[in-house]
């Protein structure tokens, strides 16, 4: 019986947000980012192994801190056949889900100025959700996918 798909409207020079359907506003906080704000920004973020981060910026203020752990560097392949390094992030969102404590997500993010996220494992009750890069495209050459 929950919906299956909540969409959300964030004013943040207003300082509020709602959710569509329903009539209550709820107060944001400065600068209020959502999920996928949320991913890019922490792309763009100088990052050090071992340290954790905390961040109060998610749009939903009861949801907040959100505290990002970088836990440390692996070797990834990337479509291309070439090898990197990866910084291997512990993202935790007082959230149920991907990002909840309970599900145990880590991200891999290439430790170079793309940043490119190569892996995700969340776990889940019902086992363990694995998403892959695929493909890559990079600018001024052909989609690269695995044996081409």
């Amino acid at each position: 019986d929950k919906p299956k798909h909540r969409t959300f409207e964030i004013f943040p020079d207003s300082g509020f947000y709602r959710e569509k359907g329903l009539d209550t506003t709820f107060s944001s906080p400065d600068d209020p980012l959502d999920d996928a704000a949320f991913f890019y920004f922490v792309r763009i973020t100088p990052l050090e192994v071992g340290k954790k981060y905390v961040y109060d910026r998610y749009f939903r203020k009861e949801k907040n801190p959100v505290t990002i752990e970088v836990t440390k560097r692996e070797k990834m392949d990337l479509p291309d056949g070439s090898k990197v390094n990866c910084l291997v992030l512990h993202p935790v969102i007082d959230t149920k889900g991907m990002f909840s404590k309970r599900s145990d997500t880590r991200i891999w993010l290439t430790d170079d100025d793309r940043r490119l996220p190569v892996q995700i494992r969340s776990k889940f009750p019902f086992g363990t959700i694995t998403l892959r890069l695929r493909e890559m495209v990079v600018p001024g050459s052909a989609a690269s996918t695995p044996g081409s």
